[in-house]
């Protein structure tokens, strides 16, 4: 129970390290002096600072699991929910989407990883949007692949939005996060049905996706 604790706990401090100053410039010797244990006990759980971001990308992974899967009829609001996931993913692990090339490259078995975790994501947000059909929340274009671009368009939407507040120097926090998920149901406005559109006009509270 200890070791499984002290694991979690270098994960932990890993994930607000590297949040705060970047992974690239947080040391293991450093990280295991925040922790207040010895490189040693830190070696003991990972070899070196590769698996810490290994094991950060396969929580990030825990986190979204089942999240797509299709439900028997699914709403715009479920919709909405899983965009404010995905989204909140994005603040907590910001360090490994601001880095995520630098990290993939140095690091093939990361990278095996995450294309594969990324390829079995796609086909989960597919079946999803084809519930959504099913469920007369939206019109299936007649081009199949128009929808497949649409998905496609909103996937990067949602992991670069961190970024472009960034560059356009707009602060990170629950209204500019909110704007990101505005602009995907945005992008899926033309194929929404009727009744769809009827309830993304009615004003809702914002989810609580970030902490104030």
């Amino acid at each position: 129970m200890g070791s499984r604790h002290t694991k979690s706990r270098i994960i932990d401090t890993a994930i607000q390290l590297f949040n705060q100053h970047g992974s690239q410039t947080i040391s293991t010797n450093h990280l295991a002096e925040v922790l207040g244990i010895s490189p040693g006990n830190l070696y003991y759980h990972f070899r070196n600072k590769q698996e810490i971001i290994r094991a950060i990308l396969e929580r990030m992974i825990a986190k979204m699991d089942g999240g797509w899967t299709p439900l028997h009829r699914p709403s715009l609001e479920n919709l909405e929910d899983m965009l404010s996931r995905s989204f909140l993913l994005l603040w907590e692990y910001r360090f490994f989407y601001q880095e995520r090339n630098a990290l993939l490259r140095a690091d093939p078995e990361l990278k095996q990883r995450y294309q594969a975790i990324r390829k079995q994501r796609g086909a989960e947000i597919e079946g999803f949007y084809q519930g959504l059909a099913e469920a007369g929340v939206i019109q299936m274009p007649d081009d199949p692949l128009t929808l497949a671009s649409v998905i496609k368009i909103g996937w990067l939407i949602n992991d670069y939005w961190l970024s472009f507040l960034d560059v356009e120097d707009q602060p990170i926090n629950q209204t500019t996060i909110q704007a990101g998920i505005n602009l995907i149901l945005q992008l899926m406005r033309p194929y929404l049905s009727d009744r769809a559109l009827a309830e993304l006009s009615i004003t809702r509270p914002l989810p609580r996706i970030m902490a104030s």
